[in-house]
């Protein structure tokens, strides 16, 4: 990730837009898994429905192919 940035700084456009991304998509659910089994603490998690938004969506994939094709860059 450092070298991306440093890559970025060095050829990307001022303004433009560049994601950064291994380009593999994991769930929210699953991160906080990882971290749960991590941690010393033993916390329940509850969803709330009423809090969710119709905008909310399970999994988010990032498209580094511009910036990868820019710079040359791979995760």
């Amino acid at each position: 990730i450092v070298r991306a940035y440093w890559l970025a700084v060095k050829k990307c456009e001022p303004g433009e837009v560049y994601n950064i991304s291994s380009g593999k998509s994991i769930s929210i659910e699953k991160i906080l898994k990882m971290l749960l089994e991590m941690s010393e603490v033993d916390i329940e998690v509850v969803k709330d429905a009423e809090r969710m938004r119709p905008s909310d969506v399970e999994v988010l994939e990032g498209d580094s192919t511009k910036f990868r094709e820019l710079t040359g860059w791979e995760p």
